[in-house]
């Protein structure tokens, strides 16, 4: 896998090469500045090993800045080819580089060492004046920003401090930033109060395959932790978090938020992936001002989030009133908030209240939060030791065992409604739940053993009415439920093969997913048969007929355009019956549409 994404990151890197002129640093122009002011669209400004210390600013030119990490994605380049950022023209704006012109993400930087920034002074309608971008200052602007080091930018003491590493702040919810395998790493912010020592956005933006380690956030008032991303405009924001590393972080504050990563505002947003383990948020004063969130936080959301597949582990909240060791959803708008929460590994968190999830409302607000098929393990709280909430969550297909709460030793505080669960120690109240041993076959990424009772257990497809789940009987199902917990206990492998006509009904994964914005679906029919296709949204909406036909035997494709959707999970449902009969084959599967 590696080498096939380093041979396409060469394949990139060699086409843009071939496109424009080459302007060499230091041959042809002394400094890269210079070589940045004699390029037009389309150049590459190629950078020989060395420490250039300059400010550079791309002055909204479409072009390439990169190391010999281009020619050969020799990563010792890198390392070698510094841009140290400590000795700026004006002390108030002391970022290292600078998007500042309109530039778009056909405006690459790649290869470098980016150090010693300080950060840029602007004055915001939102929040006022803001020291911001200590290492990259997107400002009404996108970039790429792929494979580099950016590290030890320092954003000195100021009101606000904002993105230690990387900031993007425009105006305009039209600017896109891509930050794409760089390390981000030692970045610092202090100040009254601070915000993402490590990448700060308020735009749309692609984080994705970084590793985010060792920042830290130092406030006198209010600390988040090292990536944030929000948006105060009304125009809603789209951002990807897909297979980051993000560890170790700090947030440190008179309140604290947010260890690993904070999602605020009109956004969607997808989190798929990552690894958040070992970030902590640390509140200074002894009389516990608020902490939430020590792996994630998502606070006063109106649009859609989606947290799947990630790694939540020995995050904590070191704060007497601290909230959600893993992941703390906070006061989401009841309207139109949709937090789907699936396939996660939640474990080894600590906090007050909440060690693997925390769900709050102040004012007693109901939101839309599923957690669904999760692993909630070993996490640590005084009330809720696996799940803490005061608001109206649901909870499927789940595992929470061995979590420990000190007050009242439970896996749940509060009154979510759960269904088709491992809850361990208590036959919670709900449709299907058990209490058996789940009997993991590992204690890290907590596989089931071939004799698990959560084998099979779980339920495919759940329609909510009110506080009533409809849909479950096995015959809806054909008898193929998944397993409860994050992870299927078999894998099924396909043989590509000359196609016969099949030997059952089947309904297949549909391909690509995720996908945007259409996606194949494809399935089986056994015999001469009438046959439905229909697509439904998470609260058991139908939203779309794809196939309402008789069918000969056969195998099968439908195509599914989501255009006009926004991101969030799907499900595609099939149902087969032979005229006369009773119904032949019933099956659901879920998709995710991420825009």
């Amino acid at each position: 896998m590696k080498k096939s994404l380093l041979l396409l990151n060469c394949m990139f890197f060699m086409a843009i090469l071939t496109y424009g002129q080459i302007i060499n640093v230091p041959d042809d122009r002394p400094t890269i500045q210079d070589g940045i002011n004699a390029a037009v669209n389309g150049d590459t400004v190629l950078v020989a090993e060395g420490t250039y210390v300059e400010n550079i600013n791309y002055m909204g030119k479409a072009i390439t800045v990169g190391s010999l990490y281009l020619m050969d994605a020799d990563t010792s380049h890198i390392s070698n080819t510094i841009i140290d950022g400590s000795q700026p023209n004006h002390a108030d704006s002391g970022s290292v580089v600078f998007f500042v012109s309109g530039e778009d993400t056909t405006s690459v930087l790649s290869g470098f060492t980016i150090t010693s920034g300080t950060g840029t002074i602007i004055e915001t309608a939102e929040v006022g004046p803001v020291r911001i971008g200590g290492g990259i200052f997107c400002y009404n602007a996108g970039a790429r920003i792929s494979h580099n080091k950016i590290m030890n930018n320092h954003i000195p003491n100021y009101d606000l401090s904002a993105g230690g590493g990387v900031a993007g702040y425009p105006d305009s919810s039209i600017a896109y930033i891509i930050i794409d395998s760089n390390q981000i790493a030692y970045n610092t912010v202090s100040g009254v109060e601070t915000w993402s020592s490590g990448v700060d956005l308020t735009c749309n933006g692609t984080i994705k395959n970084n590793d985010i380690s060792f920042n830290t956030g130092n406030a006198t008032g209010v600390a988040y932790g090292a990536v944030g991303c929000r948006s105060y405009s009304s125009d809603s924001r789209t951002i990807m978090i897909k297979n980051n590393t993000i560890t170790h972080n700090q947030a440190n504050g008179h309140s604290a938020h947010a260890g690993g990563l904070f999602l605020e505002g009109e956004i969607n947003s997808s989190v798929i992936d990552n690894t958040i383990s070992y970030n902590e948020v640390n509140v200074t004063n002894q009389v516990g001002h608020g902490a939430y969130g020590g792996g994630l936080l998502v606070m006063y959301m109106t649009g859609t989030t989606i947290i799947d597949g990630n790694k939540i582990s020995n995050n904590i909240v070191l704060a007497y009133q601290g909230n959600g060791g893993g992941i703390m959803l906070l006061d989401n708008n009841p309207k139109n908030s949709n937090t789907l929460i699936t396939n996660n590994i939640i474990s080894y968190n600590s906090a007050s209240f909440g060690g693997g999830i925390s769900c709050r409302s102040s004012s007693g607000r109901r939101y839309i939060t599923q957690i669904t098929n999760n692993t909630i393990v070993n996490n640590t709280a005084i009330e809720g030791g696996g799940i803490f909430t005061n608001t109206s969550i649901f909870v499927i297909n789940t595992i929470l065992w061995a979590n420990r709460a000190s007050s009242d030793g439970s896996q749940i505080s509060g009154s979510p409604i759960v269904a088709y669960s491992n809850i361990q120690d208590s036959l919670w109240e709900g449709d299907n739940n058990i209490s058996a041993s789940p009997l993991f076959s590992d204690m890290m990424l907590f596989h089931l053993s071939d004799s698990s009772p959560c084998i099979n257990a779980g339920t495919p497809f759940f329609v909510w009415k009110g506080d009533t789940l409809l849909n479950l009987s096995p015959s809806e199902y054909n008898g193929e439920a998944p397993d409860m917990g994050a992870s299927e206990s078999d894998v099924v492998a396909s043989v590509e093969g000359e196609e016969t006509l099949p030997t059952e009904f089947s309904l297949s994964q549909n391909y690509p997913n995720p996908f945007n914005p259409s996606t194949t679906i494809k399935y089986s029919i056994l015999n001469q048969s009438n046959v439905t296709l229909k697509v439904f949204d998470v609260l058991g909406r139908e939203l779309r007929t794809l196939i309402n036909k008789e069918q000969p035997q056969g195998n099968y494709e439908a195509e599914f355009d989501a255009s006009n959707l926004t991101s969030g999970i799907y499900f595609y449902r099939i149902q087969v019956y032979a005229p006369g009969r009773a119904m032949d084959f019933v099956e659901t599967k879920k998709m995710i549409l991420l825009r």
